[in-house]
């Protein structure tokens, strides 16, 4: 795996090697969340989630949260792609 600091990193899932991007921003948001699916308007399974106490951008300043986030992105990408 490698982050190149540009908004490209590479990640490998088993034998494959693939290239994940980040887009500039569309719109506004808090700067981690696109408006559109703030908390305040995304439901999941009929349900409004609020998480709360703690900062949202200082949380990917923890080694742990940066883990789990790759492997939640590789693992919707490997459902989307099998």
């Amino acid at each position: 795996m490698s982050d190149d600091a540009q908004g490209t990193i590479r990640v490998r899932s088993g034998d494959a090697e693939f290239d994940l991007k980040v887009d500039k921003p569309a719109d506004a948001g808090d700067g981690t969340v696109p408006a559109e699916r703030s908390g305040a308007k995304v439901q999941v399974q009929g349900q409004l989630w609020e998480q709360t106490g703690y900062e949202h951008q200082e949380v990917y300043k923890v080694d742990q949260v940066l883990s789990a986030t790759l492997y939640a992105m590789v693992r919707m990408d490997q459902r989307l792609h099998p």
